[in-house]
């Protein structure tokens, strides 16, 4: 039995992680989101900041927060919503502790009278994690940490997962990553977070069955790296092996109009469900009628040539060390002067990110007694072929 799915126009999105979710069937339920985060600065206390302050939205969050103390200072950005962008940046710099939260819970329920397997698309947005080195480290107990994770779960139980952590001591730098590999180097102390699009399977949905779908973005920084005076890095030289990077296949809804009155001098055209920008004497695309189609985007392999990243020596006069890590929102990041997160490492250019996957796509199950009648049926086809062959 087909699914019938609630249907959402695609938007572009930039500085995010997208998640778009649908329901099976005509059964609606709010997506819930909060954004949670905290900070504490030279060893004091801990301030927790959380939006909304109780229970959890269905709207947008946004949780924003610099503070500074005694030569310590801490970033923070946790935001998002439902249908639109979102993502977490932690960092600070020299005695820091910070944390940061956007968790997204939608519950599906299975409303057809076929049980569904279940497909979750979704995006995720270049990050970085960086460790910006700018005082000694080479006593004991002097450190800058950072980490990111991402969790889409069912039932509260992880069906898919990527993280990763970065520290830098008095040993070197360690560099840890778990679940499915979203990195690459980018420096001595930096890791890109690849952006892409990601399928994740959701198992089966019985009919009339619920689940709980909970996405979890969580950041960290933390270090002990006060200032040391002036402070001269030597030049770092690291050799970053070839990597391969596979992206399923993965299908979203678009709004394709049928016609309808064009605009005028750059507006959309009337009686439009699904307004377009537009320029010049064209107006827009969209009329007053339309109907969704659905885009299959097949699978495809990136390679990520082997190539050599090469820092130059600098002097640090009188700063602190310190650590970031985010995907969808990098403020100001310390790499050649730039958010180096949205530049591609071979040929510089600003990488774009692509169009989110609205929905989640569901093949039928076929049914119990259904599948012992295919198999009686081919032991019947068996057992005649077997007779056939018999001699008289």
């Amino acid at each position: 039995m087909p699914t019938t799915l609630c249907r959402l126009a695609i938007k572009p999105l930039s500085a995010s992680i997208a998640v778009g979710l649908l329901l099976i069937g005509s059964a609606h339920a709010a997506t819930q989101v909060s954004a949670k985060a905290s900070y504490s600065l030279n060893g004091g206390a801990t301030t927790v900041l959380a939006e909304p302050l109780s229970g959890t939205s269905t709207s947008y969050v946004d949780v924003l927060n610099f503070s500074y103390n005694a030569g310590s200072s801490s970033g923070i950005h946790t935001y998002g919503g439902p249908d639109g962008n979102f993502g977490s940046r932690s960092s600070g710099a020299g005695h820091y502790d910070v944390t940061g939260l956007f968790s997204l819970s939608q519950s599906i329920t299975n409303a057809t009278a076929t049980a569904q397997r279940a497909t979750f698309n979704f995006y995720i947005t270049p990050g970085l994690l960086q460790n910006d080195v700018r005082s000694d480290l080479s006593a004991s107990g002097y450190f800058v940490d950072a980490g990111i994770k991402f969790d889409i779960k069912r039932n509260g139980s992880s069906v898919w997962g990527s993280a990763a952590t970065l520290r830098t001591d008095n040993t070197g730098t360690q560099y840890n990553q778990t679940g499915t590999n979203i990195f690459s180097a980018s420096g001595p102390r930096s890791y890109n977070i690849g952006g892409g699009n990601y399928s994740v399977d959701l198992g089966v949905i019985n009919a009339g069955e619920s689940i709980t779908l909970q996405y979890d973005l969580s950041t960290f920084a933390k270090g002990y790296a006060h200032s040391t005076g002036d402070y001269t890095v030597a030049a770092q030289h690291i050799e970053v092996p070839e990597q391969t990077i596979f992206h399923p296949e993965y299908s979203y809804d678009t709004w394709v109009s049928d016609g309808g009155y064009g605009g005028y001098g750059g507006y959309g055209g009337y009686g439009c469900e699904v307004p377009t920008i537009a320029f010049g004497d064209g107006g827009g695309e969209c009329g007053g009628s339309g109907h969704y189609e659905t885009v299959t985007v097949p699978a495809s392999t990136e390679v990520i040539p082997a190539h050599v990243v090469d820092t130059p020596a600098y002097t640090s006069f009188g700063e602190a060390s310190g650590s970031h890590a985010n995907s969808g929102d990098p403020f100001d990041i310390d790499l050649s002067g730039r958010p180096a997160d949205y530049y591609d490492n071979q040929t510089n250019n600003l990488l774009k990110p692509g169009p989110a996957s609205f929905s989640i796509t569901t093949t039928a199950v076929p049914e119990p007694e259904s599948v012992a009648l295919v198999l009686g049926g081919l032991a019947v086809v068996a057992a005649v072929s077997k007779r056939r062959r018999q001699p008289a």
